[in-house]
């Protein structure tokens, strides 16, 4: 049952999301360790801001967002997913969909004009992508990145 998470749920969270930066190539392409203190403040901050949010199904998956004022308009919201992980076993079923409408649902309660979703390019980019756009979403930007 997908549930938002509350501190008490900060093992299970803090677990997917050492998980999520191990699979991604984050690490890889970047050179940049997890730092304990970094990823505690982080995952806290997701939990306790109402503009953000964890929503999670035990330790089989989650998504995190957050909600900010359009750049271009502040009296629009803009729900922004900024993780999100279903483990492996738990893939190829219908957790990761559950999850995508579970945040949809959070940003529609919470007045967002306007719904993110990204792909790790490696993980499925061009599966996701098909999913998205069959929920109606519309590729919009490409990010690219190196280390400096």
């Amino acid at each position: 049952m997908i549930k938002e998470a509350t501190i008490h749920d900060f093992n299970v969270i803090e677990k997917m999301g050492r998980a999520f930066y191990e699979e991604s190539k984050y690490r890889t392409i970047y050179g940049i360790e997890i730092d304990e203190q970094s990823l505690i403040s982080f995952l806290v901050s997701y939990i306790h801001d109402s503009n953000k949010v964890v929503l999670f199904d035990g330790d089989k998956g989650m998504i995190l967002g957050v909600l900010v004022p359009w750049f271009f308009n502040n009296n629009a919201l803009v729900a922004q997913e900024m993780a999100w992980y279903v483990s492996q076993k738990h893939r190829n079923g219908f957790l990761a969909v559950r999850l995508f409408k579970a945040f949809e649902n959070w940003a529609k309660e919470n007045n967002a004009k306007v719904f993110v979703m990204g792909s790790l390019a490696e993980l499925n980019g061009d599966k996701v992508g098909k999913f998205y756009m069959k929920n109606k979403m519309k590729p919009v930007e490409y990010m690219y990145g190196k280390e400096l």
